[in-house]
């Protein structure tokens, strides 16, 4: 069964020489290579030359030591790769330079929770709530975190907070389906898939879930249908055997 749905990892940032200037004017003003380099990594991660496009970045770092940005792609690249330990430092030092770069601290997140150190995720979300703190992606990313530790109650309410600020957002509705089924709520998690699917029909994930949750809602009501007949099958027949005992014998 697919698993909860963290906000997805955000993608590269790809900038325009016009852009350039205004993220940073000073290595524009003396290098506007710097941003070819940013760019030319940008377009063979889309053709998924990963290690070309590393090597840009870094080229970058060599122009533009201070500069968080080719550090930022560069985890995202190394995410794409599945090379974890790689995306972590390239995240660290793209925070580093820029303490409040929201997006990496939240691949921050995802990455330390795929490590299974689930207090560092935490704290790396909270870091990020306190720039973006009206972002419903940190507060859904921090549910997965709290199902990973089992604190249902906590991960109920990280999804409420999220659909508080963002109630278009599929994935909160889908991981607050899921947490609900796991406590045999069913019919509450239906209704959250069923408001996830409204919003988007056609994710297959959201209705995977939904299907499973119908499914465990109605074996458990076959489950208990058969406990209740089993249940009178059983009194009636004691009260049989009572009343051959009394009635029936010599």
């Amino acid at each position: 069964m697919p698993g909860p749905q963290n906000k997805p990892p955000f993608n590269l940032i790809c900038v325009a020489i016009l852009l350039a200037f205004i993220l940073c004017p000073a290595a524009a003003a003396e290098n506007e290579s710097v941003f070819f380099h940013i760019n030319e990594g940008c377009d063979y991660v889309e053709v998924g030359q990963h290690s070309k496009a590393l090597e840009s970045f870094d080229r970058v770092i060599e122009l533009e030591p201070s500069f968080s940005l080719p550090w930022y792609n560069k985890g995202v690249t190394y995410q794409k790769m599945r090379r974890y330990h790689d995306a972590l430092e390239s995240y660290d030092q793209a925070v580093a330079l820029d303490p409040f770069n929201t997006d990496a601290l939240i691949n921050r997140g995802i990455i330390l929770r795929i490590l299974g150190r689930y207090d560092e995720a935490m704290e790396s979300y909270q870091r990020a709530l306190e720039v973006s703190p009206y972002s419903a992606d940190i507060w859904n990313n921090m549910g997965v975190v709290y199902l990973d530790l089992d604190m249902i109650e906590e991960e109920l309410a990280a999804y409420e907070m999220a659909l508080s600020l963002n109630p278009m957002l599929v994935a909160a509705w889908d991981n607050k389906g899921m947490a609900l089924a796991s406590q045999r709520r069913y019919d509450e998690a239906i209704e959250a898939f069923d408001r996830a699917l409204a919003i988007d029909p056609d994710d297959e994930v959201v209705r995977y879930h939904r299907d499973g949750a119908i499914q465990r809602r109605d074996l458990q009501e076959m489950a208990f249908r058969w406990v209740v007949i089993g249940s009178v099958v059983v009194v009636g027949y004691v009260g049989y055997l009572v009343w051959k005992r009394r009635f029936r014998s010599p």
